[in-house]
């Protein structure tokens, strides 16, 4: 390849390679630019002959060499040298895996010692080119992981042999640094104060001029550096060293942080769970020492939420842990968004192992403690004109923090405001209206979402009464035709319930029921209108705006798409797991010949109500009978999963999030992450009969030592799990767990009179049981089971 000839081919290259160079020694691009050109030109000048040329085109190396032997830039040449050396060195102690016994040696070799190799955290220009694997280009990794997971561990063990060391150089505060952990930290806060001018300090307002310096994704490799491990996380001088480096990130413009998430997709699991936990240990360390009030613990967010009556506390929290919050909740963010879009197809993918952290890494106990610093932030979110979730200390924004209950909070409030909005626009409506002059009984407009079904009809009866609803964001009643009964919530609990078992009945035809998985997913094949899958989504949404907990079996997928997520192939896994390995496995199929006995083309399968029929996965893209090869098959996978999972119920699954929207849209839903919003619909898995024991409350005589107490929870006990939620549904009105577990019910018992013959019965409004004191077991357990295979219905029959 003869490229040396062209000038401009050869000085292009020649530009590229030394603007890196200087981008790495004095960030400023427009210096390093014009170094760069000025280097080229003489490197291009003097370097006349061929073999120099093609050196130079073809060999990384041959930049150094020809700046060398033309003496052109000592800066560049120097610190290539001590790259080299360093370089050598830790190659070396890789070889013997770090031996703590060897390393002595090897070090004595390169005539450097363990303060030597830790001042790499001082060298911008090194720490982007320690570690480096050369394949890719520059906006992948290219960085060893493993090798620097061993470099950062042998750090950590040195530091522990050098514990009593004292280093000359003087650390924060000019106090003498004693510790090599700490000898690191404190080049780090040295090297970034010297590139970026910026420091370690929580007041100070950087220039954010200093984004324009980082242009090229090469720049930031050291980020991932410094990161590995727990070079940052021993809070040497109040994590002023982590500070630095967040302060620096916080100042990167979106392009580079939306590169850092990129490199955060693609690294071992195990590199994000460590950058999580330092990120965390420092909010909550920053937290517990700047808090100086824990009066508030008790604190109801919720009957309280625009009561300032906590602000003195939050006084000490700013500006220091304000500053702190905000850089370290800015990378979390970007770790966050990396580890939603982790799971790429491969065709090693593993379905036992997601390749995701559990979300609740990223919750922060110390915060979800502080109820003042809650409620002053619940606080000014709902006071916010017009609504934002920009609140003082971002913790709204940074929803993922919060634990669900805390969000649940939220958007009970916010349910409870906008009833009680629509409620004084109701009444004003009816005083305001021409009509109430002549006829005062047509200003009784009705304040409530009103529902008056019947048992037999419930599906029809809710559509035509919920289609005609001008606004469905008022509080809900609900009365079954024939029937007595108050809905103070008890009434609506059962309302739900076998509204959602007869929707969910596969003769209904609305759903398909995967017998092995037991989810339910949408029949694209179903012939129901689109108004009864939107009447699906306004159910939903009615149900969490009116704090009901759903039997409800969707898979992820479904609380995915209403919160905008993507979906992948551990989406269909779930559903069809057979499917999803099937395709997989397509994957790795490596001839032509194997492929083609499959006979897959770009269509599926459907059954129509008994009738099998062929339908294209692609259409415009690839004619249905187009046969999948080697060449074509990762597409067809990413088609068929679009397919399966998007295009196939695309009208079905509209109308069913346009119902959805129209109640339970906007920023309280956002604050959710899809498997959140599973909890705040269905409640939790955990069917925990002794936590509901422990925080059941007694009246009316009785206590927790009770005779006919005690004989009641034995027999309890003793139920299988279907009685147990036979139960719960008497009691309460739902068989579903909340979603912190039984003991949130606020469960209580009774005494209902002397001993009699007279049913134990219950106030599903208030989770109210009521037991006459019967005298013996057997008794006790006859009318309580009697009285659980006649639990539905309000009212005589």
């Amino acid at each position: 390849m003869e490229l040396c000839d062209d000038s401009s081919v050869l000085f292009k290259i020649l530009f590229e390679r030394c603007f890196q160079e200087y981008l790495l020694l004095c960030c400023d691009p427009t210096e390093s630019a014009a170094n760069a050109i000025n280097l080229a030109n003489e490197l291009a000048r003097k370097c006349s002959t061929k073999d120099e040329k093609q050196l130079l085109i073809f060999d990384l190396e041959g930049l150094y060499m020809m700046i060398e032997k033309y003496n052109l830039c000592d800066r560049i040449l120097g610190s290539y040298k001590r790259l080299i050396n360093i370089k050598n060195c830790i190659n070396n102690l890789k070889e013997i895996n770090y031996s703590l016994e060897q390393c002595k040696q090897v070090l004595a070799k390169h005539n450097m010692s363990v303060i030597d190799i830790v001042g790499i955290y001082s060298d911008y220009y090194i720490l982007n080119k320690l570690f480096l694997i050369e394949e890719g280009d520059d906006f992948e990794i290219k960085i060893d992981i493993a090798h620097l997971k061993m470099f950062t561990d042998w750090i950590e063990l040195m530091s522990r042999e050098y514990f009593e060391l004292t280093i000359l150089k003087n650390g924060i505060n000019n106090e003498p640094i004693s510790n090599i952990i700490s000898l690191a930290q404190s080049n780090v806060i040295e090297m970034i104060r010297n590139n970026f001018n910026v420091t370690s300090e929580v007041t100070q307002h950087f220039d954010e001029k200093v984004g324009n310096r980082i242009i090229k994704p090469f720049q930031i490799r050291f980020i991932l550096v410094l990161l590995q491990g727990n070079i940052l996380e021993h809070g040497f001088g109040g994590f002023s060293a982590l500070r630095s480096t967040l302060n620096l990130i916080s100042l990167f413009h979106n392009n580079i942080q939306e590169v850092l998430k990129n490199w955060f997709i693609k690294l071992p699991l195990e590199y994000l769970e460590q950058a999580v936990s330092t990120l965390q240990q420092m909010i909550s360390v920053r937290f517990y020492e700047l808090y100086d009030d824990h009066n508030y613990e008790n604190l109801d967010i919720i009957r309280f939420p625009f009561r300032n009556i906590a602000s003195s506390s939050i006084k000490s929290l700013k500006p220091a842990f304000l500053n702190d919050l905000r850089i370290s909740s800015n990378l979390l963010r970007i770790l966050f968004d990396a580890n939603k879009e982790r799971g790429i197809i491969t065709k090693n993918f593993d379905f036992s192992n997601n390749n995701r952290l559990d979300i609740s890494l990223f919750t922060n106990e110390a915060i979800n403690s502080a109820k003042a610093l809650l409620q002053y932030e619940l606080r000014q979110w709902f006071l916010s004109n017009p609504p934002s979730n920009d609140t003082e200390f971002g913790l709204l924004k940074n929803a993922y923090l919060l634990e669900p209950s805390i969000k649940a909070q939220a958007l009970q409030q916010d349910s409870l405001m906008q009833q009680r909005l629509e409620l004084q626009s109701s009444i004003s409506q009816a005083l305001g209206s021409v009509e109430s002059l002549f006829n005062p009984t047509q200003a009784l407009i009705q304040p409530f979402l009103v529902l008056k079904v019947h048992r037999d009809s419930i599906v029809n009866d809710s559509m035509e009464q919920l289609v005609i609803q001008s606004n469905l964001k008022k509080q809900l009643k609900v009365s079954f035709v024939g029937e007595e009964g108050v809905d103070e919530g008890g009434v609506q609990k059962e309302f739900f319930q076998l509204l959602v078992q007869e929707i969910f009945n596969i003769d209904f035809g609305m759903f398909i029921y995967y017998e092995d998985t037991r989810l339910f997913w949408f029949n694209m094949a179903s012939l129901e209108s689109n108004g009864e899958f939107e009447l699906i989504g306004i159910v939903l949404a009615l149900a969490i705006y009116n704090g009901i907990i759903l039997d409800v079996h969707f898979p992820l997928a479904v609380y995915k798409k209403l919160l905008g997520y993507k979906v992948d192939i551990g989406d269909l896994y779930e559903i069809q797991p057979e499917v999803a390995n099937s395709l997989l496995s397509l994957l790795s199929i490596k001839s032509d010949s194997e492929m083609e006995q499959l006979c897959l083309t770009f269509s599926a399968t459907i059954n129509n109500f008994g009738v099998m029929a062929e339908v294209p996965i692609a259409p415009g893209e690839f004619d249905p009978s187009e046969p999948v090869t080697i060449c074509n098959v990762h597409r067809y996978v990413e088609l068929y999963l679009d397919w399966f999972l998007n295009k196939s119920i695309e009208s079905q699954f509209r109308a069913f999030y346009n119902g959805f929207q129209s109640v339970c849209g906007g920023r309280t839903l956002e604050l959710f992450s899809p498997e959140e919003l599973v909890l705040v619909i269905c409640g939790s898995s955990d069917f925990n009969i002794d936590s509901l024991i422990e925080a059941s409350q007694y009246q009316d005589g009785y206590t927790k030592d009770s005779t006919t107490v005690v004989m009641f929870w034995e027999i309890v006990k003793k139920l299988d799990l279907k009685l147990q939620k036979k139960l719960l549904f008497f009691v309460t009105g739902s068989d579903r767990v909340p979603m912190k577990g039984l003991g949130e019910l606020g469960f209580v018992i009774g005494r209902h009179g002397p001993d009699s013959d007279l049913l134990p019965t219950a106030h599903t409004c208030f989770n109210f049981l009521l037991i006459p004191d019967y005298q013996n077991k057997e008794k006790l357990e006859r009318l309580l089971l009697i009285a659980l295979e006649h639990s539905k219905g309000f009212g005589l029959k």
